[in-house]
């Protein structure tokens, strides 16, 4: 049987996987969680999250048209997955979920971030908890669940915005100071 890629490093698609993060800071986490945002820019865009690395992912996809279904679909077992919610692994996998949106766009990246695992199960909570997934709202849904599970995400913007608009905020974040916060 073949396997899906689950390290979106090792993606078929060399979508380029950006790490925000301040090395300084993950190493100082005790039980680090990679997250991940993927921006898809074509016309009309899209924005997906996924929590965790590997069996742990859990792909958050507001508002799209992936239905995802991992090995399922490798091995042609009937996979019912309907758009615009949350899917585990193995209901999804990085080469699948990148192929369906390069179809439409060639201009997609992954921004990672590593957050504390406390802060990742807040946001699963969210996602897991969350009736919000109007169609053309999937980057207002994205930076929601993020913001509202607060920590490096808590000052982003509320209301309406675009997937390129995520990634240029995302993209501008400023880490959390480490070891020396008060030198410039």
């Amino acid at each position: 049987m073949v396997r899906p890629i689950i390290d979106v490093h090792q993606n078929s698609y060399d979508v380029p996987v950006i790490v925000v993060s301040n090395p300084l800071y993950t190493a100082m986490i005790a039980d680090p969680v990679n997250i991940y945002v993927m921006v898809d820019n074509d016309y009309s865009g899209h924005v997906g999250l996924v929590i965790g690395d590997r069996e742990q992912a859990l792909l958050y996809d507001p508002s799209g048209g992936y239905i995802g279904c991992g090995e399922k679909c490798l091995a042609n077992e009937v996979a019912h997955r309907g758009s615009g919610e949350f899917m585990p692994y193995p209901d999804f996998d990085w080469d699948t979920y990148l192929s369906y949106h390069r179809w439409s766009s060639d201009d997609i990246v992954v921004i990672q971030f590593t957050i504390p695992g406390e802060h990742a199960e807040r946001l699963r909570n969210i996602i897991l908890n969350n009736d919000y997934s109007y169609y053309f709202h999937c980057a207002t849904n994205v930076a929601r669940v993020l913001r509202e599970s607060g920590g490096i995400f808590e000052n982003l913007e509320d209301g309406f915005r675009a997937p390129w608009g995520v990634k240029k905020e995302l993209l501008g974040m400023k880490p959390p100071a480490v070891l020396f916060p008060n030198a410039k």
